[in-house]
């Protein structure tokens, strides 16, 4: 998701693109949970074969997905684009971390899933073992959930912190036009006094 992320937070474009409709389901989880999930898997050695390491989010539709992003990091718009007829083939011999995959692709993906019950503590389905409770989530709810946080951590990895600058001087000596390219420069909204206003004039 780090490619919607970075749209959101230099709001490039304003609205997130959702893949399509949006109505495909795309299962998530936290790093940290899948570490955790791993460790456990690893102490607790269960029988069965297959785990499916995800968080329990209720909706994981690609659109709830981004429009959490957008509504959290963004300006809280997304907006439909057209899902690709044919997408470039991957070279052979490249691994996944060396390729610059197209985002597109993954969020593509329509797949319904439930957390095994190992991590939830649910009651257990036919043929698997029982879960513990105290599985220490980092992210149970999933990205919509944990919005704020997840922000947080990527802001924090990438240095990353909001500012404002106030530009105020005499008539005629230049505010608007430095200030016009500070905003670009610094890729910051650029409000003027008279502007605003004339929006609360009209509202």
């Amino acid at each position: 998701m780090n490619s919607h992320f970075k749209k959101a937070w230099l709001q490039e474009p304003a609205r997130l693109p959702v893949v399509g409709q949006g109505n495909n389901l795309v299962p998530t989880v936290h790093v940290t949970d899948l570490a955790r999930m791993v460790k456990k898997i690893y102490e607790s050695k269960p029988e069965r074969q297959f785990i499916f390491g995800i968080d329990t989010t209720k909706k994981p539709t690609q659109k709830n997905l981004i429009f959490a992003i957008s509504n959290g990091i963004g300006t809280g718009l997304v907006e439909q684009t057209d899902i690709p007829s044919h997408f470039a083939k991957v070279h052979p011999n490249k691994t996944p971390l060396q390729l610059d995959l197209d985002w597109r692709k993954f969020l593509l993906l329509n797949i319904k899933a439930q957390p095994s019950s190992l991590f939830t503590g649910d009651e257990p389905a036919e043929g698997e073992e029982a879960g513990e409770s105290d599985f220490g989530w980092h992210c149970k709810s999933g990205l919509a959930g944990n919005i704020q946080l997840v922000k947080d951590e990527f802001c924090k990895h990438r240095g990353l912190k909001p500012f404002k600058i106030a530009l105020t001087g005499k008539p005629c000596t230049g505010k608007s036009h430095f200030s016009e390219q500070l905003a670009q420069h610094y890729n910051v909204p650029h409000i003027q006094t008279l502007q605003v206003l004339k929006d609360i004039e009209h509202w």
